[in-house]
């Protein structure tokens, strides 16, 4: 109900941006190609409409967990062919800012192996710096093992996520597949 009393443009906007994990202007005017990101967010956050400030200076925001499902949800059954576009948009932003995790787990949200390469091949030192790797190690293994090992950089990669994220895990098969 509260979604269908929203206008068009605004519920365009909450389910496109309902991808993201976490929000602030510049990465939903990137996400939708546009300038204003910055007011529609005040606009839903002075509307209640479920938008959680994550700072004080309410520069970035998440949207309630149920809220967000249902908003995916209806972006799914709406607009299923705008998904993967949206997912490389969030991630080359990501890219852009140096938030490499999040931009792998968009990259591998929409089935980019090679963006993926790309960014860990560029950027595995980095990546150390980052603790959050949970969640790749989640779309990882989404993946048949045999595609991510298909391209060595990447194998590497998944094996380090791997080892990092639980030391006791066995790697070593692994790192043999990126030899081969």
């Amino acid at each position: 109900e509260v979604i269908n009393q929203q206008p068009e443009m605004l519920r365009a906007f909450l389910y496109k941006t309902s991808l993201l994990e976490q929000l602030n202007a510049p990465l939903c005017d990137a996400l939708l190609e546009r300038q204003d990101s910055q007011s529609i967010l005040e606009r839903v956050d002075n509307a209640n409409l479920f938008l959680i400030p994550l700072d004080d200076k309410r520069q970035w925001y998440r949207y309630h967990h149920l809220f967000a499902d249902l908003l995916r949800k209806f972006l799914k059954q709406t607009q299923p062919a705008q998904i993967k576009e949206l997912h490389l948009r969030a991630s080359d932003w990501y890219a852009e800012n140096n938030m490499l995790v999040e931009a792998i787990s968009h990259a591998l949200d929409a089935g980019d192996v090679e963006r993926v390469n790309k960014i860990v091949s560029g950027n595995a030192l980095a990546m150390t710096e980052q603790a959050e790797l949970q969640d790749v190690l989640w779309h990882f293994e989404q993946m048949p093992e045999a595609e991510i090992c298909s391209k060595p950089w990447l194998c590497v990669a998944y094996a380090w996520v791997k080892a990092y994220v639980d030391p006791t895990q066995e790697i070593g098969g692994i790192l043999q597949k990126a030899m081969e």
